[in-house]
Parts: C-alpha cells; sequence; structure tokens
C-alpha cells in the first residue's frame, strides 16, 4: 500500500502507515521534503514569512520515519524575490546593546544559536554544510548602510550564485566562485581574496583564531578570516561583525566591526536558497501532489 515510501499496518477495518522521509500522506504517497525554507515553500505550500522548522541533516535514502529526524527552528523569508530563503546569519548588538555573535567558541558556531523568530540568528556551521553539501545553494546578502553628509541611508543586496561550506574535517571552509551579482557589488565587493578555482579560508573563532588574531581583533565574532599578503591581515568582509549605531563615526571601526569590502556598514543579512530554485528538485516537476492538502 505504502510501496517502499513507508511501512503500512493493516487492522481490522482500515489500516495505519508510518512514512519515510521525505514522503507523508494517508498512504505515504507525497513527496514533502523539509530540507530548508525552499521545500517548505515548494513542496508544503508555505508562502507567509516566519519560524518553521526544518530537517537539514535528513538522510533520505535510508528509511527513517519522520518523527525520527531532528529537527531545527529557522526563519524563513517566503516573500522577498521569489521567497524560499533561509536566514542563515543576522545579528542585531552594537558595541554598546547585547550582541549574539561576540565571544562565541568555536563549538558554539558550529552548533548556532539565537533567536529565529526575532530574526537574530546564526544557525550554525552544521546546518550551513549540510545546507550547501545536499544541494547547489546561493547566498544572498542584504547590507544596510547608515545616512552620510552627501549619501542617505541605503539598503542594497547581492547574490552569489554558489555557495558551500565545507565538513568540519576541513574547518569549515567556503568555497565561492564568483562575484556577488547585484547592486551591493557597487560597495567594492572584495570578500574573495583568494583563489577562485580552490577551497577558501576556513571559519575561524577567538578560541580556534587566525595567527593573526582576527577574530579577536573583531571583538571576538567568528567569520572566514582570510590572510592577503599586502597587509590585509583579516580579509576584507566580516558580516557577523559587531554592528555601530548610525551616529558613530564609522572610520574609528575600520578593521573592528561588522564590514563589506573593506568598509564598516550598519547591518547585514545572509540567506540560503538552493541555486537553481523553483526548479532544483525533479519532483518539483514530476509530484503533482506535494502541496495538497
Amino acid at each position: 500500500m505504502c510501496g517502499e515510501q513507508g511501512k503500512c499496518t493493516n487492522f481490522p477495518g482500515g489500516y495505519k502507515c508510518v512514512c519515510y522521509a521525505p514522503f507523508s500522506g494517508s498512504k505515504c504517497e507525497k513527496y514533502t521534503p523539509s530540507r530548508h525554507c525552499a521545500d517548505l515553500q515548494i513542496f508544503h505550500g508555505i508562502t507567509k514569512n516566519g519560524t518553521y522548522n526544518i530537517s537539514t541533516n535528513a538522510n533520505y535514502t535510508s528509511k527513517v520515519p519522520i518523527t525520527d529526524l531532528t529537527w531545527t527552528e529557522v526563519f524563513c523569508d517566503m516573500e522577498s524575490n521569489g521567497g524560499g530563503w533561509t536566514l542563515m546569519s543576522h545579528e542585531s548588538g552594537s558595541a554598546a546593546t547585547k550582541k549574539i555573535n561576540c565571544g562565541k567558541t568555536f563549538r558554539e558556531y558550529a552548533r548556532g544559536f539565537g533567536d529565529p523568530t526575532s530574526q537574530v540568528v546564526w544557525i550554525g556551521l552544521e546546518n550551513i554544510h549540510a545546507i550547501t553539501a545536499a544541494t547547489p545553494t546561493s547566498l544572498r546578502i542584504i547590507i544596510e548602510q547608515c545616512p552620510a553628509e552627501f549619501a542617505p541611508y541605503q539598503k542594497e543586496e547581492c547574490t552569489y550564485p554558489y555557495f558551500f561550506v565545507s565538513d568540519a574535517n576541513s574547518q569549515y571552509a567556503v568555497f565561492l566562485n564568483s562575484s556577488c551579482m547585484g547592486p551591493a557589488n557597487g560597495r567594492y565587493d572584495n570578500w574573495i581574496t583568494w583563489d577562485r578555482n580552490k577551497l577558501g579560508p576556513k571559519f575561524y573563532t577567538f578560541d580556534e583564531d587566525t595567527p593573526h588574531n582576527c577574530s579577536n581583533t573583531y571583538l571576538q565574532t567568528g567569520w572566514w578570516f582570510n590572510f592577503v599578503n599586502n597587509g590585509e591581515l583579516c580579509g576584507a568582509a566580516n558580516l557577523n561583525g559587531i554592528r555601530y549605531a548610525c551616529n558613530e563615526n564609522e572610520y574609528k571601526h575600520i578593521g573592528k566591526y561588522l564590514s563589506w569590502g573593506h568598509l564598516p556598514v550598519n547591518d547585514a543579512y545572509m540567506y540560503l536558497r538552493p541555486r537553481d530554485f523553483p526548479n532544483y528538485d525533479t519532483n518539483h516537476k514530476n509530484d503533482v501532489t506535494a502541496t495538497q492538502t
């Protein structure tokens, strides 16, 4: 009755099926993966922003019941740029307020922390690796800049078409093979200061720091700091850095706070979504019952 998609037991007057992930339904006939927010939109019909549970490490070939999966609560942007975006990172604290990215150990950055409901969260290197390893993934970055004497407040964004984070054995090294595409690229996007054909810098924290103590320099925040042999000891960006208030002198924070293209910025969001969204999974076209209830 359930085929290979679950285990069904007959009893007088009916039957009961225990479905193997990613299938659901009374006969396990629906394909409903939950690996990231894109899955929730495409295969569950969720279209509103909010916090939802996903299972980033689900092994859909091992016949594991849905009830036995490990779930992670995340914030999903289902309304911007087609939706399906999983919030990977956002910090709201400035030097004078509570901040979540500061002082976290390498183990904490691997596991994740924060509150997805308030969109103040780091979903964790293990989850980021699982998402980017399972499906070719894009990274969307939103940059907010304080108003200046000759420039208004600005909110811009760009997207790296392909973003991958390796596993713990490689210290969660990052791979980006192209520039960030979009308006924010005008902010001298020089995050990639390494060979784009090779795996990029490893992830560092204050207790697993670079030889140049980059995490400690950036007030004990964690990031893919990269040494460049031209005086740029920590690289050109740190989007996990501490925010500065708009009434502060931004230039005194260069090399210490949230930065993008060498310059401090007021705020930043990082989102993940399958690169080929919405047609990243062949079952999207083949399973007409995916979002039916």
